[in-house]
């Protein structure tokens, strides 16, 4: 008998060694959604299979919202480091695991994946906050368990509702819980949510207009506030602005063009009798990565100015459309030597909206890109130092032009 009772014993033992532990609750149990959900992953699984992916925001609808209002910001933070968009709308943290284990993460290591889930978790009595820290752990050790060299930052669960409340109260204790996975080596957490917040705690329409998803000015809170993070994990020094949306401190004119600060832009344009003028920085910048998002009104004759040292001595990103030869915003020009490289894809300008320009100068090497593609790749000693600027260019036949520029970042590359 007891012999008998030792082999069942053993029996149960293999099959329980054998068979997968169930998870205990929803939110740590990988789970499928409906169409537009499988059309959605299957692109950004495409994407992933073309390689170099730095970079992964992964999400609900508040990170699938970069692509909708935050699609300035992305451009101008992340599109360039090689980022992949990760946000779905409406999902849970059962739908992350799903996705990560069905090609999210396959062939590639990211140098980081920001993670910010939870809040569809919280919706009544769906998951408690337990079980949305479970959930949330649960997608870091898989993304650990599939790509071990990459670091993982945990963003506290965004504020919701005008005021605080049960919901609110819930995702910031489930974020708290979730924290202390964290070590400081591969794992991180932050908390931004007193970014959005004001001082007695409630949410503005201003940032979050339905007091959930953050629109345009929301993510631009969003990404100044976890750029210093960000470039510290990617093992960069982080991009900072040159404008600070208020005035022109740190700036100074030249000439007789008009510039001035409306709604948080800035504003260039001509002067009396179509007069022309610079705005440059106060400060020189040798080596650096730039990156500016402007609009202009045609027609136009502007440009992003760098390493000014005199006239004579400087580089321009153009912002144009120029007749002899043909080309088109994006285009390098240097005093006395006209255009070294030369946009002669017209489709490549947002013409009646914003564009995002990027400019790398490092050494004799010059690079641009126009909305993510690239147009310049030049060598050229004519100058290694000088200050950051925009043109306004004279004659009647580009006025009344104006150049807009919402935003433009800039980070030292080191020696």
């Amino acid at each position: 008998m007891k012999s008998k009772l030792l082999i069942g014993c053993l029996a149960i033992l293999i099959l329980s060694t054998q068979t997968p532990l169930l998870a205990q609750h929803s939110a740590v149990s990988p789970d499928h959604r409906h169409s537009w959900w499988t059309l959605r992953n299957d692109a950004v699984n495409e994407r992933v299979r073309q390689g170099n992916v730095d970079l992964l925001m992964i999400g609900d609808s508040i990170t699938h919202g970069w692509e909708g209002g935050g699609r300035k910001y992305w451009d101008l933070y992340y599109a360039h480091r090689n980022a992949v968009n990760m946000g779905f709308s409406g999902d849970r943290t059962q739908h992350v695991l799903w996705r990560l284990d069905q090609g999210h993460l396959e062939g590639i290591s990211p140098k980081l994946a920001v993670l910010m889930i939870g809040t569809n978790n919280s919706n009544g009595n769906d998951n408690t906050a337990e079980e949305i820290a479970d959930g949330i752990i649960a997608i870091c050790k898989r993304i650990q368990a599939k790509c071990p060299r990459t670091k993982i930052l945990i963003l506290a669960i965004f504020p919701r509702a005008p005021e605080p409340c049960p919901q609110r109260e819930k995702n910031a204790k489930a974020s708290l819980l979730a924290s202390k996975i964290a070590d400081g080596k591969m794992i991180y957490y932050l908390d931004i949510n007193d970014k959005f917040l004001e001082p007695d705690g409630k949410l503005s329409k201003e940032i979050m207009p339905d007091f959930l998803h953050p629109n345009e000015k929301g993510y631009q809170i969003w990404a100044r506030a976890i750029e210093p993070m960000v470039a510290k994990l990617l093992g960069k020094r982080p991009f900072e602005p040159l404008f600070n949306g208020t005035d022109l401190t740190g700036w100074e004119a030249s000439g007789n063009a008009k510039w001035t600060v409306e709604n948080e832009q800035l504003v260039g344009t001509q002067g009396q009798d179509n007069a022309p003028g610079d705005l440059f920085t106060t400060a020189s910048f040798d080596d650096f990565d730039l990156v500016a998002s402007y609009r202009a009104e045609w027609p136009c004759n502007s440009g992003i100015w760098f390493r000014f040292q005199n006239p004579n001595k400087a580089y321009q990103a153009d912002i144009l459309e120029w007749k002899n030869p043909v080309c088109w915003s994006g285009t390098l020009y240097c005093p006395g030597k006209m255009f070294l490289a030369m946009n002669t894809d017209e489709k490549l300008v947002n013409r009646d909206g914003w564009n995002t320009m990027a400019i790398r100068a490092k050494g004799k090497n010059v690079k641009i890109w126009l909305n993510g593609t690239q147009v310049a790749d030049v060598d050229d000693d004519t100058t290694d130092s000088g200050k950051v600027g925009f043109q306004v260019h004279p004659g009647a036949e580009f006025g009344p032009m104006k150049i807009v520029v919402k935003e433009i970042l800039l980070r030292p590359l080191g020696k």
